[in-house]
């Protein structure tokens, strides 16, 4: 027993030891269908993820750049200026918009180097071209923006064309539109703030299709009944008037305030319309040295800063004392601006009627008829009206004064308006005759009679849809002058333009 109690001692410590751990691996197997099966699971949970975050998505863009809409025109047109023969071209025809927009014009014609002149007698062929390029993004809660810009050989507010030539000169690009809208009610109330396209039912007998307003504009439709109210700037007195003068002359901001209302249904649109150009007129300032051609008088900035041709002028400028004894003591120049002479507030009737002739042919009239209230030549007697004069009688220095404040465009038209399939076509047949003052010359049609007012004539033209937003165009526009001396103007273009 003693030598087997010391055994046991000994080999206590061994019989207490941890057995050595199973260091062998064991592996579960996953069959092939479970591991697709967790496979797809994880892709679903991150498309989820990526779906609820908007940082990726199968198939399509990201949210923002879904709302972005871009599109724009390419027109190329060719055009042939034919003048009638006879015009009058000895001075007849001064450039009022080259001479207001540079410096004074000499009436006493001592200074020629701005004197300036419209051409009225030599043919012109011109290639041009006219393009935009915009996008428009939808912001949500019923607001939307766009930003477009568009070629132009000027600021012309008419115009976007663009005469091509000069040894592949790059072309300027301008702001053509920046605009705020807001829609509710399912397009029933639209808002419109910055500058944008014509918000008016019209022709361009009032405006220009390349106008773009500068403003405010709200249009309202409700069943058949619609109208459109806005305020929009169309001028500001530069900051600092007259630069060369300590002391500014006072601010004479122009707005035009304009309203229309009318009914669509069955065919037949037509609305009326109110348009009042606030301080357009020129406005004669007050004496100043008019025999030095560096200095601003205070009527200047009443001078319009686009024109075209057609209405009534005014001189701007009254000689000081100082100005009138040295033209008394000898041949000094006179330095003159020139302004309109009428108001404008004009009253248009517009309308359309449109019939079906076939599933995809129409045919119908579409005009308007304007009225200038505004107009009074009792307004501008104290300045005498400078053109648009009758014939000069026996014995007389000055024709009688002629200018009038009436319009009127009528159209025929048969085909398909919206030119939107191969082969739809559109012929348009038209009779146009517009008073001197019955619309501002500055923002109306640019093609017929090349711009302006104191015009009448016809046109005709036809349009053809070539596929893929492409359309073919063909048109003749015959003016005479109505009152003043001879002057006649036709006009041909052809263009192929695109949308996109």
């Amino acid at each position: 027993m003693r030598f087997v109690l010391p055994l046991l001692l000994a080999a206590a410590p061994l019989l207490a030891a941890e057995p050595e751990p199973d260091t062998t691996k064991h592996v579960t197997y996953v069959p092939e269908s479970v591991k697709a099966e967790i496979r797809e699971q994880l892709k679903q949970e991150v498309l989820e993820q990526a779906k609820r975050e908007g940082w990726a998505a199968p198939n399509t863009v990201p949210s923002w750049l879904s709302r972005l809409k871009p599109f724009g025109d390419v027109r190329v047109r060719f055009e042939r200026d034919l003048f009638a023969k006879g015009n009058a071209a000895s001075g007849d025809f001064p450039d009022f918009n080259a001479i207001n927009t540079n410096k004074p014009f000499d009436v006493n014609f001592v200074d020629p180097s701005n004197e300036r002149y419209l051409n009225v007698d030599q043919d012109r062929t011109r290639p041009r071209l006219r393009a935009h390029a915009g996008m428009e993004a939808q912001l949500g809660n019923g607001f939307s923006a766009m930003v477009r810009v568009g070629t132009g050989e000027s600021p012309n507010p008419g115009s976007a064309n663009q005469t091509v030539g000069g040894d592949f000169a790059r072309y300027g690009v301008w702001l053509d539109g920046a605009v705020l809208r807001y829609t509710a009610f399912d397009g029933g109330l639209v808002a419109r703030l910055g500058k944008f396209e014509i918000p008016f039912f019209n022709t361009e007998m009032l405006w220009a299709p390349d106008v773009n307003f500068d403003g405010l504009a709200v249009t309202v439709q409700r069943g058949i009944a619609f109208g459109t109210a806005g305020a929009f700037s169309l001028y500001n007195t530069p900051f600092g008037f007259p630069p060369e003068q300590p002391e500014k002359f006072a601010s004479r901001s122009r707005w035009l305030y304009a309203a229309q209302a009318g009914v669509e249904a069955a065919g037949l649109k037509v609305a009326i319309g109110f348009f009042d150009f606030d301080k357009v007129e020129g406005r004669v300032g007050a004496a100043c040295d008019t025999n030095l051609g560096f200095v601003s008088c205070d009527g200047d900035d009443s001078r319009p800063p686009f024109a075209q041709k057609g209405n009534t002028y005014i001189a701007l400028r009254t000689p000081s004392d100082a100005a009138l004894a040295l033209e008394a003591a000898g041949t000094v120049p006179r330095y003159q601006f020139f302004g309109l002479a009428s108001r404008f507030r004009e009253l248009t009737l517009t309308g359309r009627y449109g019939y079906a002739l076939l599933p995809r042919l129409q045919a119908g009239l579409e005009g308007e008829l304007v009225w200038n209230a505004g107009f009074k030549p009792s307004q501008f007697q104290d300045a005498p009206a400078l053109n648009n004069r009758g014939a000069i009688p026996d014995g007389g220095v000055i024709g009688p004064y002629k200018g009038g404040n009436h319009g009127i465009l009528g159209r025929w038209f048969i085909g398909t308006a919206a030119l939107a399939k191969p082969g739809d076509w559109l012929v348009r047949v038209q009779y146009r005759w517009v008073q001197s003052d019955a619309v501002l010359d500055a923002l109306n049609d640019q093609d017929f009679g090349l711009g302006g007012t104191n015009l009448k004539g016809y046109g005709i033209d036809a349009s053809a849809a070539l596929g893929g937003g492409i359309t073919f165009a063909a048109r003749w526009l015959s003016a005479n002058q109505i009152v003043g001396p001879k002057y006649g103007a036709d006009v041909l273009q052809i263009d192929l333009a695109a949308r996109y």
